[in-house]
């Protein structure tokens, strides 16, 4: 398996890769995630497989920042509103998206879940890559999440991941809070950091 630093020589190595299709895990600012570029049907399918999950069950994408959001989702007022107080922060807002993307990434209502992480240098690979990434948690399906490279490594290899990007054991952190926005209307559909009282802050 091929290991990359954050290093800036290494974010152009980790586009080139990124750009064949290939999948790379990668930390984020909560767990070890699974990168791959997500209008690619090439890419997608192969981190289904790597996984071992159905396409049926989308997964969320990140953005470097709002403006790069608004390419492909439609923002009401409100979505707006919490994007602007949240990010980059672990919200996922779901959308209703722009354009046709590859199975799995949006929903069968034409949903899609995004956003811009908290994690620095995962935004600069964005921002270099210039095209959304998915950000789904570098486990199987159904299992634990992953916080420390070695135990990804040990699971994925067999599974045949080829690159990862190096880091110090992850501090657990709760997963992203996701946030279906349809114009006024919000409804959780995943608790996790922000708290609902900080979301009523903003949105009421």
């Amino acid at each position: 398996m091929t290991v990359f630093s954050k290093s800036a020589r290494d974010l152009a190595k980790i586009c080139k890769i990124l750009k064949q299709g290939e999948v790379v895990a990668a930390p984020t600012e909560t767990a070890y995630g699974l990168l791959a570029d997500a209008t690619s049907k090439k890419a997608v399918a192969r981190l289904f497989k790597l996984k071992g999950r159905s396409a049926q069950k989308v997964v969320p994408l990140v953005v470097a920042n709002l403006t790069m959001a608004e390419n492909y989702v439609e923002f009401s007022r409100l979505a707006k509103k919490l994007a602007r107080r949240f990010w980059p922060g672990p919200l996922t807002l779901v959308l209703p998206a722009k354009g046709h993307w590859p199975k799995g990434i949006v929903s069968e209502s034409n949903m899609l879940g995004l956003r811009v992480p908290g994690s620095g240098w995962l935004r600069r690979l964005i921002t270099d890559y210039a095209l959304p990434l998915t950000a789904t948690s570098a486990n199987l399906a159904g299992e634990a999440t992953l916080y420390e490279m070695a135990e990804v490594k040990n699971l994925l290899a067999k599974r045949s991941l080829k690159y990862i990007v190096k880091s110090r054991r992850l501090t657990k952190r709760p997963t992203s809070t996701v946030v279906m926005v349809v114009g006024s209307k919000w409804h959780i559909l995943r608790p996790g950091a922000i708290p609902l009282p900080k979301l009523r802050s903003v949105v009421e």
